[in-house]
This record gives structure tokens, C-alpha cells and sequence, in this order.
């Protein structure tokens, strides 16, 4: 299974591919908005994790262009702040689903579970790893404005 992660800060990033990589995943980290729409376009993927504000291009103008070019694939979205307007405006856009922060891993994993078997992979995510136990991982993650 392939996930690709746009925008989003590096900390959270590696916490989803540690606990992906149990699970057999490969984890894509696009930092740059303009370059993941493209790469998003052009690469396979089972599943995209799309920032709010990626630098270079915003979350929701990648995902409408995402959807305007028919690309049916799940979009999770992480949503900058807590604001429930974000979380609309989001599945509005397209988006399958949204979190919003305070960011919880068990959370995110749940809902791209749920995600995967409603889009007939047929495959699921395996928790193999108690997050709350690696000690120099917390487990909701807050992410800084400039995701770093």
C-alpha cells in the first residue's frame, strides 16, 4: 500500500511512517504543496494525507484539482486549526474525511482505516505499535505554524 503525505510537518510525518512501516506501507513525504499536486497526479497512490496549508499551494486548491482531474483516490485532511469552517470547507472540496488539531495518531490511523475498507482495497491497517508506550513520541502531536 502506498500512502502520500503533502504538507504536512516532518515530526508528524515520521510518526505515520514508523507505524506504517510495521504494516508493509510505503509513506511519500511532499512537503511542497505545488510538487505533491504533481506528484499526486502522477503517481499511484491508495491514499493521500493533504495538509491545510502546505507551502506553495494551499490544501483545498490541491484537492480540487485533484478532484476536477478525476482522481478518485481517499484524501484525508489535516485541518489547521480546531475550527469546524475547516472542516467543512474541506469535505465540501472533496476531502473523504478530516481531523482536525490537536492532532491524535489514533485518530488519523482509525479514520484512513475506515477510509481503505470503504474504498475497497480490501486491505486494513495493523496496529502493532502502542504509541502511547515509545516514550519520545507523544501521542497527539501539535503542529507548529511552519510545520517543522
Amino acid at each position: 500500500m502506498k500512502l502520500l503525505i503533502i504538507g504536512s510537518d516532518k515530526k508528524f510525518a515520521h510518526v505515520i511512517n514508523h507505524e506504517l512501516d510495521k504494516a508493509q506501507w510505503r509513506v511519500r513525504y511532499i512537503r511542497d504543496g505545488d510538487l505533491g499536486q504533481e506528484i499526486a497526479l502522477r503517481d499511484q497512490f491508495d491514499l493521500i494525507l493533504l495538509s491545510w496549508s502546505p507551502p506553495k499551494k494551499d490544501g483545498l486548491s490541491i484537492m480540487s484539482e485533484l478532484r476536477k482531474q478525476k482522481k478518485r483516490i481517499p484524501i484525508l485532511m489535516l485541518a489547521a486549526g480546531e475550527s469546524m469552517k475547516e472542516v467543512i470547507l474541506s469535505l465540501d472540496a472533496g476531502s473523504d474525511a478530516c481531523v482536525s488539531e490537536p492532532i491524535n495518531i489514533d485518530d488519523v490511523l482509525a479514520r484512513m482505516k475506515a477510509l481503505m475498507e470503504r474504498s475497497n482495497y480490501g486491505k486494513t491497517l495493523k496496529r502493532e505499535v502502542n504509541l502511547a508506550a515509545v516514550a519520545e513520541i507523544p501521542q497527539v502531536l501539535v503542529l507548529d505554524e511552519e510545520g517543522e
